[in-house]
């Protein structure tokens, strides 16, 4: 939020235009709060997600050069998956659900992330 501070906004469009006029120099320090994804941690899930989102991109390009004629399409190279929050949660079950599902051994709340 802003709050009574006076912040400047700039258009991206324009960034963008005075980047390639060369009038504005690219940010090469960033602060760590926007570091590439790359730079985080892997997890289990981040890197069964990458992998489950290499075969996708490597079976849709297979399907799209065949549609196309061709022995190859563009693709997108160096796609990395992170895992951002990580938080533990409970879910507390409904009493009615609970109480029908109860002798079936159902839990009355569930953590998850």
């Amino acid at each position: 939020r802003n709050e009574g501070e006076k912040t400047v906004f700039h258009c991206p469009l324009c960034i963008r235009d005075a980047l390639q006029a060369k009038e504005r120099a690219p940010v090469t320090n960033r602060p760590p709060s926007q570091l590439p994804a790359d730079s985080l941690p892997r997890t289990k899930l981040s890197d069964y997600l990458e992998s489950r989102l290499r075969h996708s991109l490597a079976r849709e390009r297979k399907e799209r050069a065949k549609e196309q004629g061709v022995e190859q399409v563009e693709t997108a190279e160096g796609l990395v998956v992170r895992i951002v929050s990580n938080i533990e949660k409970k879910l507390e079950t409904k009493t009615q659900f609970y109480k029908a599902f109860e002798y079936m051994g159902f839990p009355q709340e569930f953590q998850y992330r």
